[in-house]
């Protein structure tokens, strides 16, 4: 990923917390030959799948991450043993040039994003129960043991329909455009820009801009 020097993000614990908030991520590996959906000409290449992830930062130098695929998704046979790249991608949206204080200016997009790369493996049944229990218990702790919702037995039936990996990071990118290379006039007319808007897009970058303090201050 290129990132500008004013756009990066290089303290791990930032990162760690933007993983953990936008954990809904894109892993891109290699595809799998034994998938029936592709043409015999296209079974070689890269390909995507998007997945919940879990993080544990004190696994490594910078951290790793759990997830689940399902089972009949061939995509995880050809990952096992394999360097991936997933991406966790934040708030973004449109920025009119109307919203600057000086002129010219052209219209552009702000965004945020981390990129994570490592050496994925594939975990026995045991450690699939446990990244699954992780994995509910991140989103929606009194669920696990609900057992009304989700008894045992039907659980653990389920549980056999899933294939859960650990990927150890190797490498991360990171970078925030949010304007902050702009003047304070001009970050605060993003902020006024953003907050005429109704979209969620515009609305989630409106606030990740306020909680790292753009366009907050004294023109």
């Amino acid at each position: 990923m290129y990132i500008p020097k004013k756009l990066l993000v290089s303290d791990i614990s930032e990162i760690h917390r933007y993983i953990d908030s936008y954990g809904f991520g894109l892993i891109v590996g290699n595809r799998s030959n034994n998938n029936l959906n592709l043409n015999a000409e296209n079974k070689n290449g890269i390909e995507a799948t998007h997945l919940p992830f879990i993080l544990n930062k004190d696994e490594g130098t910078y951290g790793s991450l759990y997830c689940h695929f399902a089972r009949v998704n061939p995509h995880w046979k050809a990952l096992n043993n394999e360097e991936v790249l997933i991406v966790f991608h934040g708030p973004h949206a449109y920025i009119s040039p109307t919203w600057y204080a000086n002129e010219p200016n052209v219209p552009t997009w702000n965004y945020t994003a981390v990129h994570v790369y490592g050496v994925l493996m594939v975990l026995d049944e045991e450690q699939t129960v446990d990244v699954m229990e992780q994995t509910v218990k991140k989103y929606e702790p009194q669920l696990w043991d609900n057992q009304t919702i989700m008894p045992t037995d039907y659980r653990k039936k389920l549980q056999k329909a899933v294939v859960a990996c650990k990927i150890t990071l190797t490498r991360v990118e990171a970078q925030y455009k949010l304007g902050q290379h702009r003047n304070m006039e001009d970050q605060q007319g993003v902020v006024e820009g953003l907050s005429q808007c109704e979209d969620y897009d515009s609305i989630g970058l409106l606030n990740f801009m306020q909680k790292n303090q753009i366009g907050i201050g004294k023109t």
